[in-house]
Order: C-alpha cells, then sequence, then structure tokens
C-alpha cells in the first residue's frame, strides 16, 4: 500500500546583528528585515542585499564570507565596484544555498574597506529551518532473484515490481543481476543494476524514516556512485537519484538466499520524493 510520509525542505531564519549611525563617516548594514524568514531549499539562488552610506570616505572593496561547521568559512564574493564620496548604495550579492541539515547555524559576515584605511563589519545569521515535503513509499516491497522466474525488477515512477521486458525501455528502473558463473546461473548474486540512468550510493549512517532531503542529498554528493550495487545485505541504507540528483532512499529489510533459486528474494522498503515526475 503506498503511503505519504512527511520530511523537512529548508527555510532560513534571516536575523542581522548591526548598527546604523548615519553620522558615522562610513555606514554599512544588511538591508533585510530581522525577523523575516525566507522559505528555500538546498542549493537555491538567494540575493543578500547591503546597503552603504559614504561621508566623507571612498569605498573600495566589499566582501562577504560564510562560516558554518559543515562547509567552514568560504568567500561569497571578493569585492565589488568602488563607491565615491558622499554616496549611498546598495549591492545585491548571489548565494547559493549549499545541502543544508535542518538547524544548521550559518553566519554571513560583510567587510567594506576604504581607501583611508577603515574596515566595517557587518554580521548576519541564518538558521535552517523545517518546512514539509512530501515522499510517496512503498513498504515491505518482494523483489525475487533474476534466476527466480518471478518478478525481478523495481519500476521507479510506477514504484512496484516488474519483469524488465514488460516496460518502456526509457523506464527508470532497477533489477537483480543474474549470475554470469555458467555451472552455477542460479547463483544469488546479491546486486542490482540500472541501464536506464539509475545511480546508487549505499550510506548505511542515514536514518532511513527520518532524515531530511537535505542530509540525504550532502550524503550523496559525499558517497561515490554508481549504476550497479554489490553486497547487499539486512539493514543497507541506499541512496538513489541520477549522478547528481536524489530521487529517494531505500532500506533492505531482509536478504533471503533459500536453496534453490525459486524463492531467493530481497524485501526492502523504499520511498520517492513526491516531486519525482516534475523532475523528469
Amino acid at each position: 500500500m503506498r503511503t505519504t510520509l512527511t520530511c523537512f525542505l529548508l527555510s532560513l531564519l534571516l536575523l542581522t546583528a548591526c548598527k546604523r549611525n548615519e553620522q558615522s563617516p562610513l555606514v554599512a548594514f544588511f538591508s533585510d528585515s530581522h525577523d523575516v524568514a525566507v522559505p528555500i531549499d538546498a542549493q537555491r539562488d538567494i540575493y543578500i542585499t547591503i546597503s552603504v552610506i559614504t561621508n566623507g570616505v571612498h569605498v573600495n572593496k566589499i566582501t562577504l564570507e560564510a562560516n558554518d561547521n559543515t562547509y567552514g568559512m568560504r568567500t561569497i564574493k571578493d569585492t565589488v565596484p568602488p563607491i565615491g564620496v558622499n554616496d549611498s548604495r546598495k549591492i545585491n550579492i548571489k548565494f547559493t544555498t549549499p545541502n543544508y541539515a535542518s538547524n544548521t547555524m550559518l553566519t554571513l559576515l560583510a567587510r567594506v574597506f576604504t581607501e583611508e584605511g577603515d574596515i566595517v563589519e557587518c554580521r548576519k545569521y541564518l538558521t535552517v529551518k523545517s518546512s514539509d515535503i512530501k515522499w510517496d513509499m512503498q513498504e515491505s516491497v518482494t523483489m525475487y532473484s533474476a534466476a527466480s522466474g518471478q518478478k525481478y525488477a523495481f519500476s521507479v515512477p510506477q514504484m512496484t515490481v516488474v519483469f524488465p521486458e514488460t516496460i518502456d525501455n526509457d523506464t527508470l528502473m532497477f533489477y537483480d543481476r543474474a549470475s554470469a558463473d555458467e555451472e552455477q546461473p542460479q547463483l544469488m548474486t546479491m546486486s542490482w543494476q540500472s541501464d536506464k540512468g539509475l545511480y546508487f550510493a549505499r550510506f548505511e549512517s542515514l536514518d532511513f524514516s527520518n532524515a531530511n532531503i537535505a542530509a540525504i542529498e550532502q550524503a550523496y554528493q559525499l558517497t561515490s556512485r554508481d549504476n550497479v550495487i554489490t553486497n547487499l545485505k539486512t539493514d543497507d541504507v541506499i541512496i538513489y537519484g541520477t549522478k547528481t540528483e536524489v530521487f529517494g532512499l531505500i532500506k533492505i529489510l531482509l536478504v533471503v538466499d533459500e536453496e534453490g533459486s525459486a524463492n531467493d528474494r530481497y524485501i526492502f522498503s523504499i520511498k520517492r520524493r513526491s516531486d519525482f515526475k516534475l523532475q523528469q
């Protein structure tokens, strides 16, 4: 039976820590309101606005850096066009959100440099907040071995087991690999393969039930991916998708290798992001 699970998207709560005193020679501050929550997913472009007011000084450089416990300190922007004396300017800088896990704390640090040697620093604090993303899920799926004579493949769009020869050639699916041993063709290989553009990455430390999409995507980028996965065993957690994009997770509940091959099978639960069709 198909069920719908709820996981997490990302949103950012933007807070600023800057003081404005427009009588100072140089004033710089983040222009966003202090308490605006901006819904955002990983790998999403946002724009950071820095307001600069010069009172008798020249600005020759503005930098923006981001710092968090996942990626450390990195430079987002290291220069902008100079700003003249007695001028007021708003600087928009694009920032692409990394694959953050929920509750990641991030600090943005802007530095404004003048020709006269002054530096003004301004900080903005961002917090990953939770919002909903839905998953389609099939629990306790039984997929048989290639030598069993029963359905030995799984169609991702249909979320069901199939005979691979009965579905369209371009359907995203994976199947149990047949034994290459001519003397023992009925051996269960404990390996799956996809010839349709799917890739697998084993990441056993992921919590199948509770991991949010950001954590899954981050794990996928950190793990080697291949269209073949071998040595399958009970309790394996497998991320699947394209080379760069995550579609979902698989949790192997049981691998059954009995005498003969008629009843050799894999029992697993699989979840797929509900916007899967929009990505095809």
